[in-house]
């Protein structure tokens, strides 16, 4: 119950980094844009701006949580009365360093926008491995949730100090406090007001979940809150491998080389899809045997069905990962907006509704409908409106999407391998032809061959012998 109680916290003191409304995105482009045209005063007073909006909401974040923190029971009647007082202590503090991150977010959109991504690594990191490491310390000593959102929040601060003092070497870009340049405050308006639409869609479908299994089926918040971080590590993984072409994208866009940005995005698109399902594949059919050795068998019977639904959920939601990336580089995201309300809508009611029948359960299958009713907008409704950006959108469903999904069917095949009646090494010999002949299927018919060249050349670099395929 108190790690049901801690991650349902945590969920809500997230709903403060809607309020960012994609400014970080925003500075990151801007700050390229402006420096790429020599105009740094107006890239100063671009982020000068975007800071002081984002004091402005930091603190608007933290009163609508400390708010939550009073009226905890009301909005949660389930949580047990013994964590209350607790559970309120640990939101406000969890909420003050969350919120606190939203001024932080325009010193990495300065590093995005320099291009310098690995300084961001080299800080989320460590900083990532430290909160886990502190937060299982911790809770391994027996200390309760007040204790874990202090080691939260205290990495949290040392992280957003460290982001200050990097961009504040390497960007090199004076921030005035408290300045809001008004025509700053226009191209924000402009840029960020259909991101908001996109914040908001996006907090309806990864947002409410666990809060939504709070309202429901309050036991297995624990179980379902467990499979959200596999979901969270894929698709933190897939959104840092693409991010760069934010900058490429809108460089291509502002020199108007289409060819190459239509080549880009079926490019980006079709290893997306491919990164996804290779990552996704091994934990989806190894999902029971990993959530027993991570948290033992009686865990893994009540969370194994729910991974295996929002993997697949998170899957079809991904590839449009480089989609939307480039839909921002071109200032083409307004057109997006409907799309992602129609998700956000479908998916929080799905949600609602077959968790009130099946829990859970049901709750993870509403993110499933969702990922189906935005990739059928974007297909239907988006690529017509976007050709700047995609071009031929029946060329890129073909080539990006369709083709790489069929290589991978034999894949599907394994989990009924897996069932037959059959001895244990003829089931790992079936399985093991199921998977090669997907991996031969995406080399020889997704691939070409600039690309298999490029893996290549990175197999040898590790050493691999592969003279025979030279």
């Amino acid at each position: 119950m108190e790690f049901g109680a801690w991650a349902l916290l945590l969920q809500i003191a997230g709903y403060v980094s809607v309020l960012d409304l994609g400014i970080q995105g925003a500075v990151g482009r801007y700050v390229a844009y402006y420096l790429a045209d020599f105009k740094r005063k107006m890239a100063e007073d671009f982020v000068s701006s975007a800071f002081s909006i984002l004091c402005v909401a930091a603190a608007i974040g933290f009163c609508g949580l400390a708010a939550s923190s009073v009226y905890l029971h009301a909005l949660f009647p389930q949580i047990p009365p013994v964590l209350l007082t607790q559970a309120r202590i640990a939101l406000a503090i969890v909420g003050l360093g969350i919120s606190l991150g939203l001024p932080a977010s325009a010193f990495r959109g300065i590093l995005a926008g320099i291009e310098r991504y690995e300084l961001v690594t080299l800080i989320a990191a460590p900083a990532g491995l430290i909160s886990s490491a502190a937060l299982i310390a911790l809770a391994l000593a027996g200390y309760g949730i007040v204790a874990l959102a202090v080691g939260f929040a205290t990495v949290k601060l040392i992280s957003y100090g460290a982001y200050w003092w990097v961009a504040r070497i390497h960007g090199r870009l004076k921030i005035n406090r408290w300045f809001i340049d008004r025509e700053a405050a226009k191209e924000l308006w402009s840029y960020c007001s259909s991101s908001m639409i996109w914040s908001i869609g996006m907090l309806m479908v990864s947002g409410l979940d666990v809060a939504i299994v709070a309202r429901v089926d309050f036991a297995r918040v624990a179980a379902y809150a467990v499979c959200v971080t596999p979901i969270t590590i894929v698709a933190g993984a897939q959104n840092a491998m693409f991010r760069p072409l934010l900058q490429v994208g809108s460089r291509f866009f502002v020199s108007r080389e289409m060819a190459r940005l239509h080549s880009l995005l079926e490019r980006s698109t079709r290893v997306c899809l491919i990164t996804i399902v290779l990552s996704v594949a091994p934990v989806f059919l190894l999902s029971h045997q990993i959530l027993t050795l991570w948290l033992g068998r009686s865990y893994a019977d009540q969370a194994t069905l729910i991974l295996r639904l929002l993997l697949i959920g998170q899957a079809i939601r991904l590839i449009a990962t480089p989609y939307a990336t480039l839909l921002l580089a071109t200032n083409n995201h307004r057109v997006a907006r409907l799309p992602a309300l129609a998700e956000a809508f479908s998916n929080t009611c799905s949600a609602i509704l077959l968790g009130l029948e099946f829990g859970a359960d049901g709750v993870a299958c509403g993110v499933i409908v969702g990922a189906i009713v935005g990739q059928a907008m974007n297909i239907f409704y988006n690529y017509p409106r976007t050709r700047d950006v995609v071009g031929d959108g029946r060329f890129l469903v073909r080539k990006a999407i369709f083709i790489p999904l069929m290589c991978f069917i034999p894949i599907a095949f394994i989990p009924p391998v897996e069932a037959l009646p059959v001895p244990a090494s003829l089931r790992l010999a079936l399985a093991t032809v199921c998977a090669a002949t997907s991996l031969f299927a995406i080399w020889k018919y997704s691939m070409d061959m600039p690309e298999r060249q490029w893996l290549l050349r990175m197999m040898r670099r590790v050493g691999l012998p592969l003279q025979r395929f030279s």
